[in-house]
């Protein structure tokens, strides 16, 4: 670490061509309703429709784990 003048400090960066999160794990976007709620591979949601669906996330981990997380989502 460098120290600048008062109180100020130059910390070193990283840089990877890859983020840590994507070597490390698969994640995968899903709605119950695409007609409704439409979402795309990289996680982004569109509206379609007046309505609900349930948005399920799936993060497969490196070491084989596979965890869910699900929310459901109200158009009005």
């Amino acid at each position: 670490m460098t120290l600048l003048g008062t109180g100020l400090v130059l910390k070193p960066s990283v840089k990877s061509s890859t983020p840590y999160g994507k070597q490390a794990a698969v994640v995968t976007y899903k709605s119950s309703a695409p007609k409704k709620v439409k979402v795309s591979k990289d996680g982004t949601i569109t509206a379609k429709g007046k309505g609900k669906a349930k948005i399920t996330v799936k993060i497969k981990l490196a070491g084989g784990k596979v965890k869910s997380v699900k929310k459901t989502i109200v158009v009005k």
